[in-house]
C-alpha cells in the first residue's frame, strides 16, 4: 500500500500525541508564525518565485495548546489505542506534515500570505493531500493564493465555515479563501448532522452552523458529535462539532483512496469522491455541487461502478443525448447501442458509429477519458445491453 503524504495546515499539531505520533513526519514540520520563517519568507510581501524552499528554517516544534490541528490530524490519521478513549482516524496508511500558520483562533496579520507560503512548500514537499479546515476573506484577485494553489499538483480539501451562511451569496466583493478560490484540485466540505441534515446549532444567536453553496460547496460529511482528540499525552478526547472535523474526514477518505490506487491525480480523486455520494431525498440539493453526502465505501470501492448502466436520459437533439449513470453522475453526449448494430436503445435513431466505442466502459476508464470522447457511442454486448435496458 502507498503512504500517502497528508498535510495538515492549521494551528500546529501536538505530534507526541499517543493516538497520532507513528503517523506524523519525523522532520519537515515548519510553523509559518515563527519570525524567523517570517523573515525568511519576506511575509509582509510574500513572493514564491524568490524563495528557496530548502532553506527554510525547519521547525518541528508545532506543538500548541490550541487543539483544533490535532483534533484535525487525528481524525485523518489517528490509529486509536486500548484505553477506549481515543480516535481511530480515516486512513491510517499516511504521514502526516503540521504547517502551522494561525496559533490562536482569532485571525492573525498576513493570513493569506502565511497560507500561501504554506501551500506552496507542500508543493515542495511532495505532499498528496492537504487539508485546510480555516477560511479567511480576500480579493477575489489575490494573485499570490490563487497562484499557490493552481500550483499545487495534489488535491486541497477545506472546510465551508461555521457562520450557516450561503457562501454564493454576495460577500462584498470579497470570497473566502481556499473554498472558493475556483481552482479544480479542491473540494469544499459543508457539514451534516446524524438527521442527514444541515448541521445547525441553534443555541446560539445569531445560529452557528455549516456554511453552504451550490456553487463553492461540493459535498457534505459528517460534522456533529463528532470524536476528536485532544492535544495531551494521555490520549483524552471529546466531542466536536463544525466543518473542520466535516473536512478530515473527507481528506483521510482521499487518503484511502490514493493509498489503493497511487497512480490517481487530485482531479481524478475528487470526481470519484463527488460520484459517490449518499443522496438522501432533497436535504443537500442546491446546496452543494454534488447534492449529497460523503459515503467513504463506495468511493473506496469506485472500480465497482460501471456506466454501462445508463438511466433518466433526456433526448437533446439529433444526435446525442443527455444521461446520468445509475451512481448519480452525468454523461453527455452518447448513444448506447447493441454489438452488432447502430440503432440506439434510447432514440431509435441512426447512431454515430464514427466515434470510439467501449464494450466495457469501467469507472476508472472513464476517468482517465476527457468529456468529448462522449461525442460517440458506447457498444454493448448482448448481456450488457439487456442489463442497460432493464435498468
Amino acid at each position: 500500500m502507498y503512504n500517502v503524504k497528508v498535510g495538515v495546515i492549521d494551528s500546529g499539531i501536538f505530534l507526541t500525541n499517543n493516538n497520532i505520533s507513528n503517523n506524523v513526519a519525523t522532520s519537515g514540520h515548519v510553523d509559518f508564525t515563527n519570525t524567523n520563517v517570517m523573515n525568511f519568507l519576506n511575509i509582509d510581501n510574500y513572493d514564491s518565485s524568490s524563495v528557496n524552499f530548502s532553506n527554510i528554517p525547519i521547525n518541528n516544534s508545532v506543538n500548541t495548546s490550541n487543539a483544533h490541528g490535532t483534533n484535525v490530524a487525528g481524525l485523518i490519521g489517528g490509529y486509536g489505542s486500548l484505553n477506549g478513549n481515543s480516535v481511530v482516524g480515516m486512513c491510517e496508511n499516511v504521514t502526516i506534515y503540521s504547517l502551522k500558520i494561525q496559533n490562536q483562533y482569532s485571525i492573525e496579520d498576513n493570513m493569506l500570505n502565511k497560507l500561501a507560503a504554506a501551500i506552496d512548500y507542500a508543493e515542495y514537499l511532495g505532499i498528496d493531500i492537504l487539508n485546510i479546515s480555516l477560511g479567511y476573506t480576500g480579493p477575489a484577485n489575490s494573485p499570490q493564493i490563487n497562484n499557490a494553489i493552481d500550483n499545487f499538483s495534489g488535491l486541497i480539501v477545506c472546510a465551508s465555515g461555521n457562520s450557516y451562511l450561503d457562501i454564493d451569496a454576495s460577500l462584498n466583493g470579497q470570497v473566502i479563501y481556499p473554498i472558493q478560490s475556483n481552482a479544480d484540485n479542491i473540494i469544499g466540505v459543508a457539514a451534516s448532522n446524524y438527521y442527514e441534515n444541515i448541521w445547525v446549532d441553534t443555541t446560539f444567536t445569531p445560529h452557528t452552523g455549516s456554511n453552504y453553496g451550490g456553487v463553492s460547496v461540493d459535498l457534505f460529511a459528517p460534522g456533529a458529535d463528532i470524536n476528536v482528540i485532544a492535544t495531551d499525552m494521555l490520549q483524552t478526547s471529546y466531542v466536536g462539532y463544525g466543518t473542520s472535523f466535516a473536512s478530515p474526514l473527507v481528506a483521510g477518505t482521499a487518503a484511502l483512496i490514493k493509498s489503493k490506487y497511487p497512480h490517481l491525480n487530485a482531479n481524478q480523486l475528487k470526481r470519484i469522491i463527488l460520484d459517490t455520494v449518499d443522496i438522501s431525498g432533497n436535504n443537500f440539493r442546491g446546496k452543494c455541487v454534488s447534492n449529497g453526502r460523503l459515503n467513504t465505501y463506495n468511493a473506496l470501492n469506485f472500480d465497482s461502478i460501471c456506466l454501462r448502466f445508463v438511466q433518466n436520459y433526456t433526448y437533446l437533439n439529433g444526435n446525442y443525448h443527455f444521461a446520468k449513470c445509475y451512481c448519480g453522475k452525468s454523461i453527455k453526449q452518447v448513444h448506447v447501442v447493441k454489438s452488432g448494430s447502430n440503432i440506439c436503445a434510447l432514440c431509435n435513431g441512426t447512431a454515430n458509429m464514427g466515434g470510439i466505442g467501449f464494450t466495457s466502459l469501467t469507472y476508472e476508464e472513464y476517468l482517465n477519458l476527457n468529456n468529448d470522447v462522449f461525442n460517440s457511442t458506447i457498444i454493448l454486448n448482448e448481456y450488457e445491453f439487456d442489463k442497460f435496458l432493464t435498468n
